[in-house]
């Protein structure tokens, strides 16, 4: 049922998949802000990379820890999953208030690369994930 498994022909996880579509989202979006200058394209590039760094970060810790048997162990994940959450959110905010507070970033690339890389998840259902139904594809 797991399609995270990696080799030939296989599909990458949804984590995967997410943090690729949003690696792809900064890049065009930066390729979109060189139209309008060097400037615009780096606070298009902060902009993303201050969403894409703790994504990729908590697609990482996702995988890690073995929670155990029973509800004790489900607890233990559940804690495990809400503080790899937290961290994701506190680092986001430090990236993003370290980037105000250290560079003059044009405001509307910022937004846009923010935005872009933010939403681009919504794309997943599109990137090949299991098919229900079996090979037959019903």
């Amino acid at each position: 049922m797991g399609h995270t498994v990696t080799g030939a022909g296989r599909r990458w996880g949804v984590p995967a998949r997410v943090v690729a579509l949003q690696f792809a989202a900064t890049v065009l979006v930066v390729a979109a802000g060189l139209w309008w200058g060097q400037n615009a394209a780096l606070s298009a590039l902060l902009g993303g990379v201050a969403v894409f760094v703790p994504n990729a970060c908590f697609a990482l810790w996702l995988g890690r820890g073995e929670a155990g048997e029973g509800a004790a162990g489900a607890t233990r994940a559940a804690a495990a999953l809400f503080g790899q959450w937290l961290a994701k959110l506190g680092l986001t905010v430090a990236l993003l208030l370290g980037v105000v507070v250290a560079v003059e970033v044009v405001p509307a690339a910022f937004v846009a690369g923010l935005a872009v890389t933010l939403l681009a998840p919504l794309a997943v259902p599109w990137t090949g994930g299991q098919r229900r139904g079996g090979a037959s594809g019903r």
